[in-house]
């Protein structure tokens, strides 16, 4: 092989391992974000003034604040947002669809709960789309041949936890979400 040929070779494998490690730079900084950054919107008790949501489809109503915006565009998806951040998502769902979006089914239950009387598990997990994601609570009860999720997400989460690097904090529900859940009911 030609000197010119090897020097060739060489220059072109230190750009690509300089690029390389420049797109995984970029990938690292990008995914990183929501780790400095974990905070999602929320409102205050004393500030909301509350709303019914009802799905005369499934059967079941729903009271939030009414700083939120309700989006029903998914078919037996009710999500809850605020500043475009989905806070809420209440999905009725088989285990296959629910474990095919990466949603509660994937993971362990952490506590056994009742949701209007009816017996069900709760869920503690980060759920990641490509880089980032959010941590998330769901409350989780068979319902009509399927399960009825409510899904609350919490914070953002980084895939960085996904390697061992531990968030700066993770919280339960706050008073809001505390009474929105206790609002759940069945109406059938």
């Amino acid at each position: 092989m030609s000197t010119d040929r090897r020097r060739y070779r060489k220059t072109f494998f230190a750009w690509m391992i300089f690029f390389g490690i420049c797109f995984l730079a970029l990938v690292g900084y990008v995914a990183s974000i929501p780790y400095f950054s974990p905070e999602l919107p929320q409102v205050e008790l004393n500030d909301v003034q509350w709303q019914t949501y009802t799905n005369s489809k499934l059967g079941f109503a729903f009271d939030y604040p009414d700083a939120y915006n309700l989006d029903t565009s998914e078919d037996d998806d009710v999500a809850f947002r605020l500043d475009g951040s989905n806070l809420i998502v209440i999905s009725h769902l088989t285990q296959q669809q629910a474990d095919s979006r990466g949603l509660w089914a994937d993971h362990k239950p952490v506590e056994d709960i009742e949701l209007d009387g009816r017996a069900g598990k709760k869920y503690d997990y980060n759920h990641f789309d490509i880089f980032a994601g959010v941590h998330t609570i769901s409350y989780v009860v068979p319902y009509k041949q399927k399960f009825l999720a409510i899904e609350f997400r919490t914070r953002r989460a980084s895939v960085f936890e996904s390697l061992g690097i531990k968030p700066r904090y993770d919280r339960e529900l706050n008073e809001v979400e505390k009474k929105m859940l206790a609002s759940f009911r069945f109406e059938e």
